[in-house]
């Protein structure tokens, strides 16, 4: 039922499972998966001149009801994701939250460190965002009209938001790590997000200049009809 989009309650209701029951079983769901996954990840083993070396990257952004205690906020929060293009297999999946540090923890550490005149590049202490700094964003934001309203822009109630630059470095890093082992011909493809391009050409800097490494970028009209993806397949084609 999980599964099938039915809602906690009707499973609840179905089932006669209270809620801390529903919650424990998909814990031990949780575990299980992740131990079953651990087991797949020894990329070491993949020989990539034969399963294909084609790994697709994309984001999305979640929307998560996040409950506090007078009221549920939406919290808008990016996911990244690395997948094996002919198996599916997900090589790297990140999420744009730290659930070590919290909000407290990070506004004394950029305090203490007391970089607020630097540059982020320079910064040591700029992973994750600060209260201080995510509100004077959101209001440089609403000053240049980018966006109408920010109450989808806001920090978790708990743990910290990882900035969304760090998160596409740190997502590229970990792809590298896992595929450094292959000398097959990688083509990553990706769309039309600069900053993830940036991301993915600074750290595959070296496979991109050796010709061992690509990067295609993916863009599409959504405007699009049927037919005239047809026809612009069709002159995709006609070209090759």
């Amino acid at each position: 039922m999980l599964c099938n989009d039915i809602s906690l309650s009707n499973i609840s209701k179905i089932t006669g499972t209270s809620y801390r029951g529903l919650y424990g079983k998909i814990d031990f769901f949780h575990e299980q998966i992740q131990g079953f996954v651990a087991q797949g990840e020894d990329f070491s083993q993949v020989d990539f001149h034969e399963v294909g070396s084609l790994f697709a990257t994309d984001s999305q952004t979640l929307i998560l009801n996040w409950p506090t205690k007078q009221k549920r906020t939406p919290v808008a929060v990016q996911h990244l994701c690395t997948a094996h293009n002919r198996s599916g297999f997900i090589v790297e999946a990140a999420l744009q939250f730290d659930p070590s540090l919290s909000m407290e923890d990070a506004e004394a550490r950029a305090l203490e460190a007391g970089e607020a005149d630097i540059s982020n590049a320079f910064r040591q202490f700029v992973r994750v965002w600060t209260k201080t700094e995510f509100e004077g964003w959101l209001r440089k934001l609403r000053k240049q009209k980018r966006v109408k309203t920010t109450d989808l822009y806001q920090l978790p109630h708990q743990g910290a938001l990882v900035r969304y630059d760090i998160l596409q470095y740190a997502h590229a890093l970990r792809v590298q790590e896992m595929l450094a082992h292959t000398d097959a011909p990688l083509l990553l493809a990706m769309d039309d997000d600069k900053g993830l391009q940036q991301a993915f050409q600074a750290v595959f800097v070296q496979e991109i200049r050796s010709r061992r490494a690509d990067i295609a970028v993916v863009s599409f009209d959504k405007g699009m009809t049927h037919d005239m993806r047809l026809k612009q397949f069709k002159n995709g084609r006609a070209l090759l």
